[in-house]
């Protein structure tokens, strides 16, 4: 084990918020980190944006073509030497106790391999506590209505751009499908939940989530398709629980 936290952010044609991530990466608390970009064969040229931030701590690999975000991320977790591991979209960023507050939390449950926390919400320009937080009046309802989540939880109450995960926890239950172009955030949470490894909640805010019409969560692609994959996302984890995670997925 070791403290290095790696970050890794995979890319494709964001070079006007990439900036904004480096910055808030430049500015943690905790300072034992590597960032590894991972550029998914974007057409905008982020590099002229990132080519003053690169650095030993700072990483960038350019995929020759456009693979999609989870063999992006694949690439990222295979290249990272972190114990720990955060995963933040190219068009959002962290707090600047990010990294400080997810690392204390797992420190402090050595037996949990991995947490989340609360995400602030940027809009047209504006940081708030995100009204839009549903996710956390979900946790709110269920805590009010008795359910234990220490013992109980539910993929829909974590954000993705929030999580921290130690290594090891790629390497008994997988990495990210490959097969899903979106929501493979989705699936790697609901496989880690049913596999009985619930994380650790903190209520301190450690990412802030970009909302703007180019994001993934508003193309028609995914509108088109969102109900199919959910479908295919529940068979297939439930198929991993019951026969075991495929060879393909699995990082030796």
């Amino acid at each position: 084990m070791n403290s290095l936290v790696s970050i890794i952010t995979t890319l494709y044609n964001y070079r006007r918020y990439i900036g904004y991530l480096a910055e808030s990466v430049l500015k943690q608390t905790y300072n034992d980190w590597e960032w590894i970009i991972v550029d998914d064969a974007s057409t905008d040229n982020p590099l002229e944006v990132l080519e003053k931030y690169l650095s030993p701590q700072v990483i960038y690999i350019k995929l020759e073509k456009n693979y999609g975000y989870s063999y992006a991320k694949n690439i990222g977790i295979k290249n990272s030497r972190g114990s720990y591991l955060v995963m933040i979209d190219a068009d959002d960023m962290l707090t600047e106790n990010s990294l400080r507050l997810r690392k204390k939390a797992l420190d402090e449950n050595p037996t949990k391999l991995w947490c989340h926390g609360e995400c602030l919400v940027i809009n047209r320009g504006s940081v708030s506590e995100e009204s839009r937080n549903w996710k956390r009046q979900f946790r709110r309802k269920l805590k009010n209505d008795g359910m234990d989540l220490t013992k109980n939880y539910h993929h829909r109450l974590i954000h993705a751009q929030s999580v921290m995960v130690r290594r090891e926890i790629h390497k008994k239950y997988g990495l990210y499908d490959e097969g899903l172009r979106f929501s493979s955030d989705n699936e790697m949470w609901r496989r880690f939940i049913r596999f009985g490894e619930i994380p650790v909640h903190i209520e301190d805010f450690v990412a802030i989530y970009r909302v703007h019409p180019d994001r993934m969560a508003r193309s028609k692609y995914k509108k088109e398709r969102i109900n199919i994959v959910k479908k295919q996302i529940i068979e297939d984890v439930e198929r991993r629980f019951n026969n075991g995670i495929e060879k393909e997925l699995l990082w030796t």
